[in-house]
């Protein structure tokens, strides 16, 4: 029995207004979360255009520092000073001259070096002009995370 003359219509018309309805507030819920996500990649872009722009602003004031300095000598010997200088000395495993190359270069092995340490070599290698570190490997321990173990070629060119 109709109450209505258009009781179907309306109950077709009230399922399309659902739909719609719920349809809108799912694209409305959506398109506040794309907003969101792409106000997030902008953000993320502008901080890694300036993490770059700090790199080669530190990169120009490097290139301004470079020294002079020539390490005159044997290699091993020297590096021998500059761990000792730098308080590695004891924690060297190996040095091994590597003969085959015609650049004169040595292969250094270092265990259980903390972080202070590690930089304090490396920038004193990075004082001389004629040196540089072609390899450098770098393994946290295990029994103290605070420490690791360095392995390195050095070229004297």
């Amino acid at each position: 029995m109709k109450i209505f003359k258009y009781e179907k219509e309306i109950e077709i018309l009230f399922i399309i207004l659902t739909f719609f309805l719920i349809f809108y507030w799912t694209y409305l819920i959506f398109e506040n979360s794309i907003i969101k996500y792409k106000n997030l990649q902008v953000e993320k872009l502008e901080k890694y255009y300036k993490i770059n722009e700090l790199v080669l602003e530190a990169g120009k004031k490097k290139s301004k520092k470079v020294s002079n300095l020539k390490l005159r000598g044997s290699l091993l010997s020297n590096f021998q000073k500059i761990a000792k200088k730098v308080h590695v000395e004891n924690k060297i495993l190996s040095i091994k001259p590597d003969t085959m190359s015609k650049k004169e270069n040595i292969k250094v092995r270092l265990e259980s070096v903390n972080y202070k340490e590690l930089l304090g070599l490396l920038k004193s290698l990075e004082r001389y002009s004629n040196i540089s570190v072609k390899n450098l490997l770098i393994r946290k321990r295990f029994d103290n995370p605070e420490y690791v173990d360095i392995s390195l070629m050095i070229v004297k060119t």
